[in-house]
């Protein structure tokens, strides 16, 4: 009687054959069954054995299923982190943009009407949506957060500017401080941009 450790912890199988006849060869993979053997003399199930291949041919085709469903996934995550990144360094780089141009956009006479409209858009998000979304709400804000969550940011600031501030400086700058600071820059930029359109608008 020969034997072979079969797929279930190593327990022996016993595999009859015929007097003198020479036994098969067989290949086992750990954590399979054994392929089928044929009908000897002294016993032995067909039926078993085909049993034995379906459960051989299913479990081999579950462990290659897996690993392609594992390549697909980190192939599809890499795109996406990406394009969440390339994401985030855009809207670090509009938002500051905004910014300059918020403050500084009076002072040129071709973009001063631009400049109104662009503080003006800021002060409706900041006390019209603000109603609804929060005091100084900016829906550029709201974007950019959400997308340096994807990238596993989750302790972001509520005003950008002290995103902005502490990301310059480097240092923890008080947000009341910051918030204070941003809303006075607001109104001295929208006073300095009625003031110059209104003065432009005379002399035409």
């Amino acid at each position: 009687m020969v034997t072979l450790s079969g797929f279930t912890g190593g327990e022996s199988l016993p595999l009859p054959r015929s007097e003198g006849a020479a036994f098969p060869s067989l290949f086992i993979l750990e954590g399979f069954p054994p392929l089928p053997q044929r009908r000897s003399e002294t016993g032995g199930s067909l039926k078993n054995g085909r049993t034995h291949l379906r459960a051989f041919v299913f479990r081999a085709e579950t462990v290659a299923l897996r690993s392609l469903t594992a390549k697909s996934s980190d192939c599809a995550i890499m795109p996406r982190h990406r394009m969440y990144a390339f994401l985030d360094k855009f809207f670090v780089v509009f938002h500051s943009a905004l910014i300059v141009f918020s403050l500084c956009g009076w002072l040129w006479k071709k973009t001063r009407v631009a400049n109104l409209a662009v503080l003006g858009m800021i002060g409706f998000s900041w006390f019209g949506l603000g109603i609804w979304y929060g005091f100084g709400f900016c829906p550029s804000t709201d974007w950019h957060w959400q997308i340096r969550m994807k990238l596993g940011h989750d302790d972001m600031p509520n005003s950008y500017t002290k995103f902005l501030v502490d990301s310059v400086t480097g240092l923890e700058v008080n947000a009341t401080v910051v918030d204070i600071a941003t809303l006075v820059s607001f109104i001295l930029a929208l006073s300095a941009s009625l003031l110059t359109n209104a003065r432009h608008w005379r002399e035409k």
